[in-house]
């Protein structure tokens, strides 16, 4: 699930050409490096988290759904995650949440920490990314997202320009494809060892009648 930060000071232009357009470019990048059977949702978050695509594979929907993003006021953090959550609710090893916020939680119904509880709870990992080069009173709340990857066994990023951005999510997007990967191997080896071991009862089984 990409979970994206759609608050007001995404449209920023210290990362150029804006840090909405930054996210939406590395999102693209991310999802280009999956097998084409690995499902993505997209969920965005300001003042209040909203589904713009359940996980599917459907390439050209999730497309659609980071396009049709738009800005709002308020950043809930820990909302946006319960509302991917709430996208994979079986959990499990495979799902992953890639976060990317640029602000602080602004008043989420459930606070962000609260939240990557529940993932943990889920199986879920939380790759938390921090968008921008802001100080002061604007900054991302960078303690938090770091505390939301660590508690949940993902990964913590910090993103200063779109190149970082791009670079950092084509490394999500390997990661994950190799995952895949190594989970249908594993597959492929354990089906084979059951095959194996059925054809070898079978043998044994007709030798023993043969000898008897």
């Amino acid at each position: 699930m990409l979970v994206l930060d759609a608050s007001r000071s995404m449209e920023r232009t210290d990362i150029v050409p804006n840090r909405l357009e930054a996210a939406r470019n590395a999102s693209g990048v991310l999802v280009d490096q999956l097998p084409e059977s690995y499902r993505v949702g997209v969920v965005t978050f300001n003042a209040g988290a909203m589904t713009l695509s359940a996980p599917t594979v459907d390439r050209e929907a999730i497309s659609q759904a980071l396009d049709s993003i738009e800005t709002r006021p308020r950043t809930y953090i820990g909302d946006g995650i319960l509302a991917a959550l709430g996208n994979v609710p079986n959990g499990g090893r495979s799902v992953q949440l890639v976060l990317l916020s640029d602000g602080n939680d602004t008043g989420s119904e459930i606070p962000p920490l609260v939240a990557a509880d529940e993932a943990v709870a889920r199986g879920v990992k939380i790759n938390t990314v921090v968008m921008g080069t802001s100080t002061g009173d604007a900054a991302a709340d960078t303690g938090t997202l770091q505390q939301i990857a660590d508690v949940t066994r993902g990964r913590f990023f910090s993103a200063p320009s779109a190149d970082d951005l791009e670079s950092i999510y084509r490394g999500i997007g390997v990661r994950a494809s190799r995952a895949v990967e190594r989970v249908e191997l594993t597959q492929f080896f354990v089906g084979g060892g059951l095959l194996f071991m059925m054809v070898a009862a079978g043998l044994s089984a007709l030798w023993f009648r043969r000898t008897v």
